[in-house]
């Protein structure tokens, strides 16, 4: 095959040219670029989805062990900045501290509202309440345990 540019005969091209290999990879500079903020953003909501899931799966936990009496005792769950602990005792700070299983959240998270439910032995029940966790980017979840126990997200 002939081809003729700027009267040069080249025969059999192949390949692409340094000015198409340069606009391919603009492209992708500019497409990785846009993106990029929104995978950030989806990355972080996950992070907030799972400390409120890993939240509400302890406390169910929790109250299950008190339901149970398991060691004859309450069992109680407490959120601060970092972590999230399961406790045996009436309270957090009167528990059994080598029971305490602690599951560790990003530091960045804000927490407020009430922090630490108390199971009591036998029925489950709990004081009622709200928990919000906030992350970095300012969106929130709010979780909400009755006084039955019941954890809603």
């Amino acid at each position: 095959m002939r081809v003729i540019r700027n009267k040069f005969v080249i025969r059999n091209p192949k390949g692409f040219t340094l000015l198409e290999m340069v606009f391919v990879i603009a492209l992708a500079g500019i497409f990785v670029g846009a993106t990029f903020p929104l995978a950030q953003k989806y990355l972080q909501r996950g992070k907030l989805d799972a400390a409120v899931r890993e939240f509400a799966s302890t406390a169910r936990y929790a109250q299950l062990r008190s339901q149970a009496g398991q060691y004859d005792a309450a069992w109680g769950v407490k959120v601060s900045s970092g972590a999230i602990t399961l406790f045996q005792g009436a309270t957090y700070a009167t528990r059994t501290s080598t029971y305490d299983q602690a599951v560790s959240i990003p530091a960045s998270f804000v927490v407020t509202g009430t922090s630490e439910y108390d199971f009591a032995k036998g029925t489950g029940r709990t004081t009622s309440g709200t928990l919000t966790i906030t992350d970095t980017s300012g969106s929130s979840k709010a979780v909400t345990v009755n006084g039955f126990g019941r954890v809603d997200f």
